[in-house]
């Protein structure tokens, strides 16, 4: 009963209508995860307001979009089960190989063409030029049969190859599906936001993604100098990065980094995702609490709103880089920090209860308050990823890239030839099967049986 019930495993495992359905399942589902949200392509913002707004889509966009999909136990189980259909597959084949099955050549779904003609020669004779052809021309010759009163000869060429191209896209394709498990289990995405001049624990300064643990993280601190923002005619982005420090284990590191030129560290990597200035600015004021802190604007231009630490006052500030005065209107003339300025304003609720430019490196006294913009730095905000998975996808992908290049070189085909006795010599009839390149196949065909008949 158990030999019954494995025997049935194993032939469901090896059928290839069971592997392309679930190979179609994990397709299918990529593709559709990729039209949903999730919080990589979103910020922290987007992706709260959608949890509010939209709680349906966050629900799906949360469990089926890719990078949470590849998580879900029921979708490493399918890609399991694919392994071991491929795997099943596989083993099979190069048992059967190895048993001496070494034609898998079907001439039912073959190109065929054929071509016939008599030869002055006994049957005898020719079918030895025909072997001694076929043996110069590398094909895989079997020993001549008789059927009768003829006598037939069979070679194949290109079998092993395409069959070991074959085996070489399995196993890519096994490689690719390992590192479906190896990234559900393994891989890890955050976002690390820094503003240069402060060190600040790795495994607390990085926001995981979800479900990502940062105490995968190693332990240590990490901090960023040198950032440099470039601008083509002060105007348009051209070349961001700089240098990130790494102490873990008192190893310092020094890593450069900019724009398309990730680094790596410990199995992690952190690329470049978003760069932006971090003006200092101090307010102080009658009852209230010193406010002193380096302000990461993700919309210099448009201007941050910040909560102050007193009940319902709100601090507004907006960049002017390079700021110009014309009559009653300003402005920056690039988005280089030739000349910056912040403007500055204090709400309470909506009303406006200060509203001052104040030069970097200056401070104004208005109204009780004193604002400071003592320097203008800079913040990066890093994506931090490992995926252990991406060593095997490579690989698997170059390994099922050579078995389909070897597959399609190989050109496996086959030729049998017939030979009756005939008045004068005897009656030839040569088939060719092919399962690539019909027109190869004739050339091949009609060249073979000139060179048997001048013999």
């Amino acid at each position: 009963m158990v030999i019954l019930l494995m025997k049935k495993i194993l032939s469901i495992l090896n059928s290839r209508q069971f592997a392309v359905s679930l190979l179609t399942a994990i397709v299918a589902l990529l593709v559709l995860s990729t039209f949903l949200p999730n919080e990589i392509t979103r910020s922290p913002e987007q992706w709260d307001l959608m949890a509010r707004r939209q709680p349906l889509l966050f629900r799906l966009a949360s469990t089926l979009s890719t990078p949470y999909l590849v998580k879900q136990w029921w979708f490493v189980a399918t890609a399991f089960f694919l392994f071991l259909a491929t795997l099943t597959c596989t083993a099979t084949r190069l048992y059967g190989w190895r048993k001496g099955r070494k034609s898998e050549f079907s001439k039912e779904k073959a190109f065929t063409f054929s071509t016939e003609g008599n030869c002055a020669a006994s049957p005898e004779t020719v079918c030895g030029n025909a072997a001694r052809l076929l043996k110069e021309g590398r094909w895989d010759c079997s020993q001549p049969s008789r059927a009768g009163e003829s006598l037939v000869i069979a070679a194949e060429r290109g079998i092993a190859l395409g069959f070991w191209g074959s085996l070489a896209f399995h196993a890519g394709l096994l490689l690719c599906f390992i590192a479906i498990p190896l990234s559900a289990f393994n891989s890890f995405s955050g976002n690390l936001l820094l503003t240069q001049g402060a060190v600040v624990p790795l495994r607390e300064g990085v926001r995981p993604d979800h479900g990502a643990d940062p105490c995968t993280l190693p332990a240590g601190t990490v901090s960023v100098e040198d950032l440099r923002g470039i601008y083509l005619k002060g105007k348009f982005k051209l070349d961001f990065g700089g240098t990130l420090l790494l102490d873990r284990d008192g190893r310092a590191e020094r890593l450069p980094f900019s724009v398309n030129q990730p680094v790596s560290s410990g199995g992690f990597q952190f690329s470049l995702q978003e760069y932006g200035f971090a003006p200092r600015l101090v307010v102080t004021g009658a009852g209230l609490p010193a406010f002193d802190y380096f302000l990461n604007l993700t919309h210099p231009e448009e201007g941050d709103y910040f909560p102050l630490p007193k009940g319902g006052l709100r601090l507004f500030v907006a960049l002017l880089p390079d700021f110009f005065r014309d009559k009653d209107k300003i402005g920056s003339r690039s988005r280089e920090p030739r000349n910056p300025y912040l403007l500055v304003k204090v709400f309470q609720g909506e009303k406006v209860l200060v509203e001052r430019l104040v030069k970097v490196g200056e401070s104004v006294e208005v109204e009780g308050y004193s604002i400071a913009a003592q320097q203008l730095g800079n913040w990066v905000n890093l994506a931090v990823s490992r995926e252990r998975g991406l060593l095997f996808i490579i690989l698997g992908s170059l390994v099922v890239t050579l078995g389909l290049l070897v597959r399609f070189l190989s050109n496996e085909r086959r030729l049998e030839l017939e030979i009756l006795p005939a008045a004068g010599g005897c009656s030839c009839r040569l088939k060719g099967y092919s399962r690539y390149y019909p027109a190869f196949l004739e050339n091949e065909v009609v060249g073979f049986f000139d060179k048997l008949k001048h013999m």
